[in-house]
């Protein structure tokens, strides 16, 4: 076990940790509902980043210096995605889907014009969204097992 994840780590022949640790960060392993919410935050963040670059590339537009051809109706982007971040808080899966349609379809509008860094940044923002997904799906059914009693033990009269 690793003490700082209590996760069991994997070990190579040489006895060394092998990149399984790394990997369970891109895409974490949702045992619980807490492991569900901690999961879902990469998402809520991935939408406040997008949010933050929007208005920081509308207030360029709006000074008179253009980036990427963003124009201050990409206000309607941050705005979405702003309620997007606070549906993903809440555990929403609607928003959690919402989020990984909505910044996927941007960015297959805008993959002519992006350079590596740009694909780097939006692979990464795109798991994030991903995992956001899978981790509100993985909450709202791990709480209803949670709230369902085992089958065969008896249930107390009301």
């Amino acid at each position: 076990m690793s003490p700082a994840s209590g996760l069991p780590e994997a070990h190579g022949e040489s006895g060394g940790v092998t990149s399984t640790r790394r990997a369970n960060a891109w895409w974490p392993r949702i045992h619980d509902t807490e492991t569900a919410r901690r999961v879902a935050r990469q998402a809520f963040w991935a939408a406040i980043v997008v949010v933050v670059i929007t208005l920081l590339l509308v207030g360029l537009a709006a000074a008179g210096k253009p980036v990427g051809g963003v124009t201050p109706i990409a206000l309607v982007d941050a705005a979405l995605f702003a309620l997007i971040a606070l549906g993903i808080r809440r555990m929403s899966r609607v928003a959690a889907f919402a989020g990984l349609l909505l910044f996927g379809i941007e960015k297959l509008l805008m993959a002519q014009s992006m350079n590596v860094g740009n694909l780097v940044t939006a692979a990464a923002l795109l798991f994030a969204f991903a995992n956001g997904a899978r981790a509100t799906i993985a909450f709202h059914r791990l709480r209803s097992q949670e709230q369902k009693p085992e089958a065969g033990a008896p249930v107390a009269p009301e």
